[in-house]
């Protein structure tokens, strides 16, 4: 359809409808039109399908545009946009009374009650709904084609997967069909529409893109599918980066003297940071998510982490205050001890034998108990981390370069 028509029928479909007793419309039109569309040429009726033979199906055909995406609700799994349909079929009728007429004007707009229309369903919408195109205003050509545009605003559901965020892309598809007509009175058809690109007035969402439309014909419905991939700048900056500093606080404050009690409320803090993080993404994620985010099980395990650094912490200052070490400890750590008696020659303090062989004191032995279990956890919190932050990054950006998370229609 030409560019100014699609415009003329978007301000077509913002001005209310007038009825036959307005006189509006019929003003604009000859007399032999007027006569026509008062049911007094061959009996015209709107209830009669726009076809000589009535074995053959009217085939309309419907174009989309998505001009703005308003709002998309991660936890509802809904995109809210400004929705367009362009509707044509081919009126027979019409056709066969412009040939009759040659005084007839090349187009005119009609009410939608005083012509033959299709009934129609949009399918895919939060509040799936019946088009009454009665109540819309109609082109028709000297050709017999009529046009009609409908639009507003729609809550179109989505398919999400939020895996690799922040680079994930979800897929969103609304189709239009018939309602309670079947396929040998009207059938649906693309046309042969492409998406040629965006539209002069469409309008880019901040945080999310919107890829090219694509349409497939199936059951006599024609559904348009497109997807959103977010930005990730902004997720990076505000979310991941921060996510990963506070890990790195976490291994540094291992270098922190447990004895001073600084190290346990600082681990502390960080525990309160990463449980604010964790409900950020509880709030961003899907009510019904089957799928969790890499980086939600990042934030989890560092959860876990500042938690036991919290537990050793504890158990370092009661350890340095001199307590006697626990025989299950002694145990626990053996095998640690034994490879630093390995490496530098020297006895271990927590040998099988016991301490009274050692000649150490029961202090030296909580401090000497104390030092290998943060070692310990040093060791634990370091590796799992940064095992993590490779697996999260290496898989996050192989989806984003090679577009390989977008969802499956």
């Amino acid at each position: 359809m030409p560019l100014k028509s699609i415009v003329l029928l978007l301000v077509m479909s913002l001005i209310p409808s007038a009825s036959p007793s307005d006189g509006i419309l019929y003003q604009t039109l000859s007399k032999d039109v007027q006569g026509f569309l008062r049911g007094e040429v061959e009996g015209y009726t709107s209830l009669i399908r726009p076809r000589w033979q009535p074995s053959e199906s009217v085939v309309v055909t419907v174009n989309i545009d998505i001009t703005t995406l308003l709002n998309v609700n991660e936890r509802e799994k809904s995109v809210q946009a400004m929705v367009w349909f362009q509707v044509s079929w081919h009126d027979e009728v019409f056709e066969a009374f412009f040939k009759r007429s040659p005084s007839a004007p090349s187009a005119f707009v009609l009410p939608g009650s005083k012509i033959w229309t299709p009934d129609i369903y949009v399918f895919g919408d939060q509040a799936e709904s019946y088009i009454d195109m009665n109540s819309l205003p109609v082109m028709v050509s000297n050709d017999g084609q009529v046009y009609t545009t409908v639009g507003g605003l729609r809550v179109i559901k989505c398919r999400f997967r939020m895996t690799y965020f922040p680079f994930d892309k979800h897929l969103c598809q609304i189709g239009i069909g018939g309602f309670v007509s079947s396929d040998n009175e009207t059938r649906f058809d693309d046309g042969g529409w492409n998406d040629n690109g965006e539209l002069p007035w469409h309008v880019e969402h901040a945080e999310w893109r919107q890829s090219t439309i694509t349409v497939a014909t199936a059951n006599n419905q024609v559904v348009y599918s497109f997807s959103l991939q977010r930005k990730p700048l902004r997720s990076l900056f505000a979310v991941v980066l921060p996510g990963i500093l506070y890990f790195a606080l976490i291994v540094a404050s291992f270098w922190v003297p447990p004895e001073t009690g600084e190290r346990l409320s600082f681990t502390a803090t960080l525990f309160l940071a990463f449980a604010v993080l964790a409900l950020f993404l509880d709030g961003s994620m899907p009510q019904d998510a089957e799928h969790i985010p890499l980086f939600a099980i990042f934030v989890f395990v560092a959860t876990l982490l500042s938690s036991l650094s919290i537990i050793i912490a504890i158990a370092l200052l009661r350890l340095q205050s001199g307590t006697k070490v626990a025989a299950w400890l002694k145990r626990l750590l053996k095998p640690l001890c034994r490879s630093c008696r390995s490496k530098t020659g020297a006895a271990s303090p927590v040998d099988a034998k016991g301490e009274s062989e050692k000649g150490e004191t029961g202090d030296d032995e909580s401090r000497a108990v104390a030092a290998r279990l943060d070692k310990l956890c040093f060791t634990l919190t370091v590796t799992v981390g940064v095992l993590l932050i490779i697996v999260f990054s290496a898989l996050s950006l192989h989806c984003y370069i090679t577009d390989s998370c977008a969802v499956a229609p």
